[in-house]
């Protein structure tokens, strides 16, 4: 052939490019080209130097613009008129088997020459390619001697095969062979199970390893298991191996399997005669059953090893397509409505391989979609995926590429992958584990094995995956450089952290240049990522390794940060032995390891570094994380007495600093955490002051904060502490007899007043200027106000409390228990013999003026018993209780009013009365 006008390029399969003619003229004259009513344009002297069919045209009619050809319905227009136009108008085109079929019309249909030797070309250089590359990749092309047995297979020739089997001693290449033939094959499965049951142990437990089908094929894969939990004399050795149990038992419901006695065909007795294509007796069947042909649906059956036909209710007419029936779907096909299967109808068809029954779907107008080149596939019909793809114009998916790899089916690859789709095809590889596959395609076409396709890179894809093999390849035979990050920032051995992938791990740190130390996208390293998900085999592997840095800090923790959280001592201890500095680290919490590991409450890992490294943890056991708290205070935070009695134990004093503040925040911490030991260790403490106050939201020092709580039990042991100071104020002003009163705790009211005889009852606290009498007033239980009243006559003047005092708005206690309608209190009050009944606060209100005010019947009665009450006192405005209670229309409380002798009806000003309810009450 002419250089010139061709270019030989290789894909996974050659291709001709036919390059643009050298030749220029001027003035090139454009025709027009009708091909089936595709119109295209088309240059005149393109057309007569390459097609003697246009030479002829242009010479019998030499002035015609326009010409038009009828191809065969069969043939893909589209694609044809395409490479006509690129052919005919000086562009390059390339021959492919994705185009063949359309070059070899083109060239007949227009008689080009240049394209007829190119096509004939291609086809010697495609059969010399595959011979070369059977030579060379023995290994994909090696297996097809092993198909043909097993296809083959009959009870005569089980020995023999079985021999030629253990002859080749490969059980894993058997193994996955042998799945696809159950597939395939599936009215053999039990040949194919004896013939297993010939072989040696390896071969069998291959088989149960190579699990890669049993999701797809779940009926094939149940009566596997079901003869082999029958049948194997190995079981017990098989599921010894939990791996190898779990791989196993997940592809099949064991309880399920063991109620399956007998596992035939479908029972039904329809299907039965359909797979015989028994036409004759399943029609004489049909008809005494006026059984409908079109809408009468199989069962799916426990027992029907095939999983394609046994997903859905499947028509007679598919399921004589799937097996080949074709005298029953001759039959079917005309007794049956036909519309009603269009659509799915080829897809059982191609399952069979039966080309007639293919040809008669088509004449019917039934449609072929791409479910038709996956079942293609799966049953490895070569030829009627290739007029799927030339004929009937479908087109592959990646999908299809993941099944060609799944079932090996190195032809159909060979024939269909164009050079656009090999990097995908060459990932697909790499996630089947077919490292084969994946070394021709380099042979075919040189990848850059260091750029990232679609975020990631051959490398990385290879650890995700764990294909040693194939990271071996790349590394060693393409230069791969094993510390290329892909889109997502993770190396090879990042990924094989992350997936725990031991071996691969221990493989990859053999080489020299490998980077132990480079973080992910979070900033984690290898060592950070084995060591919190627990895969203590790989942190072995990277300490040992003479570069690992075990100091690295990343964005949230360190490798013996994480080592703490897992609680492993032995990793600890490692890392300790890498670095004597490691156990001061701090994360981005400022937290040390001691932290973590009180937190984690790991008593027996803080005793053996206390014991073991107790220099180096000095640092540790005063440093405090970004909220200021020292590993002690996360013992008393936790009310942990083991750990925080270790601490103290073997740092004494140091576990808490010379500040108040942090021996009083541990105190607050145990006394939320209910812990008595620890209360009980901290007030055992010199350097605690009790009385002081701990610097926090609250202000509050020990005994007000347990009032402030209601810790009834820890209360007596603080009382008992001999510094203990009783009138001790917080922010807010109150003391410990405040919030006890406020809380109505009678139990710590109780404990109060009894131990001290210098309780203070008359401090004010800040914001209402109260003291506990206005306390006890406000409060429902009557006892505790009796009970303050009681305890105040035996108290010191300084410490007592007037009965009159006032608070902030000058308030009484009476002022206070009339408000709160406290019928008990009013009394316990007025029993005082120097109480104030008249008492006005800063509006001069009196308390029967808020009797009135709120219509507290019972209150309003009490009060107007006292001979001292004055009922018509006035407020700041003038007004007597009366006006309250007309203002208010309560006409009991006026009436009860108007009794009392000493009511004057007729006060001065009394507006409200004669407005509000003079027209209502006759005053």
């Amino acid at each position: 052939m002419d250089s010139t006008y061709c270019n030989l390029s290789y894909t996974l399969g050659p291709t001709i490019k036919i390059m643009n003619n050298p030749l220029k003229f001027d003035n090139q004259n454009y025709m027009t080209l009708f091909i089936n009513e595709i119109e295209i344009e088309f240059i005149k002297e393109a057309a007569i130097c390459y097609s003697n069919f246009l030479y002829d045209a242009f010479k019998d009619n030499p002035l015609e613009t326009s010409f038009a050809i009828e191809l065969n319905e069969t043939a893909n227009v589209k694609q044809i008129s395409e490479i006509v136009q690129s052919l005919l108008t000086w562009n390059f085109i390339n021959i492919s088997e994705i185009n063949i079929e359309s070059m070899r019309i083109i060239s007949e249909v227009f008689d080009i020459p240049l394209l007829y030797e190119s096509i004939n070309c291609y086809d010697k250089i495609f059969k010399k390619m595959e011979r070369q590359m059977k030579k060379q990749n023995p290994e994909i092309f090696g297996n097809n001697k092993l198909e043909n047995l097993l296809e083959n297979i009959s009870i005569d020739n089980l020995s023999e095969i079985a021999n030629v089997v253990l002859k080749q001693n490969k059980p894993y290449v058997f193994s996955h062979e042998l799945t696809k033939a159950c597939i395939r094959y599936t009215s053999k499965i039990e040949l194919f199970m004896e013939l297993l049951m010939k072989l040696d142990n390896r071969y069998v437990i291959a088989f149960i390893e190579n699990n890669s089908f049993y999701k797809y094929f779940p009926q094939e894969s149940s009566f596997v298991s079901s003869y082999l939990l029958k049948n194997c004399n190995i079981n017990i050795n098989i599921f010894a191996n939990p791996h190898r149990s779990s791989l196993y038992l997940q592809s099949c419901e064991c309880e399920k399997i063991k109620e399956i006695s007998n596992w035939v065909e479908n029972y039904d007795i329809y299907s039965t005669l359909l797979r015989k294509d028994d036409a004759d007796n399943f029609s004489i069947l049909a008809a005494k059953n006026h059984v409908d042909l079109t809408k009468y649906r199989i069962v799916p059956s426990k027992n029907e090893r095939i999983s394609y036909i046994n997903h859905e209710n499947i028509s007679f007419i598919e399921y004589s397509a799937f097996f080949g029936s074709i005298k029953c779907f001759k039959y079917l096909l005309m007794n049956c409505n036909i519309h009603n299967f269009l659509s799915s109808l080829p897809e059982y068809a191609v399952c069979s391989g039966n080309i007639e029954i293919i040809r008669l779907c088509e004449q019917h107008h039934c449609v072929f979609t791409g479910k038709c080149i996956e079942n293609c596939v799966i049953y490895q019909h070569v030829e009627i995926l290739s007029w799927l793809v030339h004929s009937r114009k479908l087109s592959y998916s990646n999908y299809y590429y993941q099944n060609m790899l799944l079932f090996d089916d190195q032809y159909i690859l060979l024939n269909i992958i164009s050079s656009k789709n090999q990097n995908q095809l060459a990932f697909e590889s790499i996630k089947y584990n077919h490292y084969y596959l994946f070394k021709l395609l380099f042979y075919i076409n040189c990848f850059d094995v260091n750029k990232p396709y679609k975020k990631k890179t051959f490398l990385t894809y290879a650890s995700k995956y764990g294909n040693i093999d194939i990271i071996a390849y790349l590394l060693e035979e393409k230069g791969c450089n094993i510390n290329q990050k892909d889109l997502n920032n993770d190396t090879a051995l990042l990924i094989a952290n992350k997936n725990g992938n031991t071996e691969l791990v221990k493989f990859l740190l053999h080489y020299e240049d490998i980077d132990v130390n480079i973080k992910d996208y979070f900033k984690y390293t290898s060592l950070h990522t084995s060591i919190m998900k627990k895969n203590y085999d790989i942190v072995d592997l990277l300490l040992n390794h003479r570069n690992i840095f075990v100091e690295t800090n990343s964005l949230n923790t360190t490798p013996i940060h994480s080592a703490c959280k897992n609680g492993n001592i032995e990793i600890i201890e490692k890392l300790i032995k890498k670095s004597n500095k490691i156990l001061s680290m701090q994360d981005s919490k400022k937290r040390t390891p001691l932290h973590i590991l009180v937190k984690t409450s790991n008593y027996l890992a803080i005793q053996y570094l206390c014991e073991h490294y107790l220099d180096l943890l000095l640092e540790s056991i005063k440093a405090e994380d970004n909220h200021n708290l020292t590993p002690f205070h996360y013992a008393c935070k936790k009310g942990n007495c083991k750990i925080a009695t270790i601490l103290y134990q073997y740092f004494g004093n140091i576990v808490i600093s010379n500040e108040s503040r942090s021996i009083g925040l541990s105190m607050l911490y145990a006394l939320n955490s209910h812990s008595m030991d620890i209360v009980r260790l901290l007030l055992s403490f010199e350097s605690f002051s009790i009385n002081d106050i701990i610097e926090t939201s609250e202000d509050q020092n020990t005994l007000i904060y347990a009032c402030s709580k209601n810790l009834n039990d820890f209360i007596q042991i603080i009382l008992e502490h001999p510094k203990i100071d009783y009138n001790t104020i917080d922010y807010n002003g109150k003391t410990a007899l405040h919030y006890a009163i406020e809380n109505e705790n009678i139990a710590i009211i109780e404990m109060l007043l009894q131990n001290s005889s210098n309780i203070n009852l008359n401090i004010y606290d800040k914001y209402c200027q109260e003291n506990s009498l206005h306390y006890a007033s406000k409060i429902k239980d009557t006892h505790i106000l009796r009970r303050i009243l009681e305890a105040n006559e035996k108290l010191l003047p300084k410490y007592a409390f007037d009965i009159n005092s006032i608070n902030k708005n000058k308030k009484t206690a009476l002022h206070l228990a009339v408000r709160n309608n406290n019928y008990d209190s009013v009394c316990a009050l007025l029993e005082q013999k120097e109480i104030d009944i008249n008492a006005e606060d800063s509006y001069i209100i009196t308390p029967i003026h808020i009797a009135c005010q709120y219509g507290y019947i019972k209150i309003l009665e009490l009060l107007l018993e006292r001979p001292e009450i004055n009922v018509n006192i006035k407020d700041m405005n003038g007004f007597t209780p009366l006006h309250y209670a007309c203002e208010k229309r309560n006409t009991e409380v006026v009436e009860i009013l108007l009794k009392s002798p000493e009511i004057d009806k007729d006060v001065e000003d009394c507006v409200l009365i004669s407005i509000n309810f003079g027209l209502f009450y006759n005053l």
